[in-house]
C-alpha cells in the first residue's frame, strides 16, 4: 500500500508542476503526508510490544508519540500549502 501511494505521490507532483495546477501539487503533499503516517504508524506498532524494564509501560507510548509526529505534520503541510497558495 506505501509503494503505491509512492508511487500515486510522484506522478501527481510531477504532473501537478508541468501542468501548474496547485490543486495537484496539494493533493501530491497531502499523499507525501500519508506516507509518512504509514511509516511512522508502522515502526510504532512494531516498537509498541516491546518490553522495557527500566518503564513500567514499555515502548506503549510510541503509538502516542506517532500520532503527535504526524499532527505536527500536517498542520505544518497545511500551513504551508496556505502561504503557497497566497503568493
Amino acid at each position: 500500500m506505501m509503494w503505491l501511494t509512492a508511487f500515486f505521490f510522484f506522478v501527481e507532483i510531477v504532473v501537478g508542476y508541468v501542468t501548474n495546477s496547485m490543486a495537484l501539487v496539494a493533493d501530491s503533499f497531502h499523499m507525501l503526508g500519508d506516507i509518512a503516517a504509514l511509516v511512522i504508524s508502522f515502526l510504532s506498532i512494531k516498537m509498541s510490544p516491546k518490553k522495557w524494564s527500566k518503564n513500567t509501560f514499555g515502548w506503549a507510548r510510541a503509538e502516542v508519540l506517532g500520532a503527535l509526529v504526524n499532527a505536527v505534520f500536517l498542520v505544518a503541510l497545511c500551513f504551508s500549502i496556505t502561504i503557497e497558495a497566497c503568493k
